[in-house]
């Protein structure tokens, strides 16, 4: 009886952790690949994005830190990452204003970032191959 109530604990515990929105929790996205739109060429400037409530981070292909952009508002609301969805964060770093919009369709995530600044505008579209929730 007492392994059976401990189980069933673990399980609800499991779907709790799972079901985090992306405005709450840092999650550090892998990128397998970036396409340049405006340019309409790949690029390799990042491997790794690092979510978090209040920034976003660009990890370049050597690990390093590229770039760190604030997080200034969310749109949308999905609660389980592991399920098809989609979210929407707020960006800015100086005259640079933008998005990033978090989907997942088909099991596959896809991650665009828009950044204008005057009239210019950078749009990149990231696959990602998966995610890891880290501890702040």
């Amino acid at each position: 009886m007492k392994a059976s109530i401990i189980t069933l604990f673990l399980f609800f515990i499991s779907l709790v952790v799972s079901t985090a929105q992306i405005s709450t929790r840092t999650i550090k996205w892998k990128v397998s690949g970036v396409q340049d739109v405006v340019a309409g060429r790949p690029t390799d400037h990042f491997k790794e994005l690092i979510s978090t409530p209040t920034t976003v981070d660009f990890i370049s292909k050597n690990g390093v830190l590229a770039a760190s952009i604030a997080v200034v508002g969310s749109n949308g609301s999905w609660d389980n990452i592991d399920q098809d969805g989609g979210a929407t964060l707020k960006i800015e770093s100086g005259a640079q204003k933008g998005q990033l919009i978090f989907k997942r369709t088909g099991g596959k995530f896809f991650i665009t970032m828009i950044i204008l600044e005057g009239a210019s505008r950078s749009i990149f579209d990231l696959s990602c191959s998966g995610y890891e929730f880290m501890t702040p």
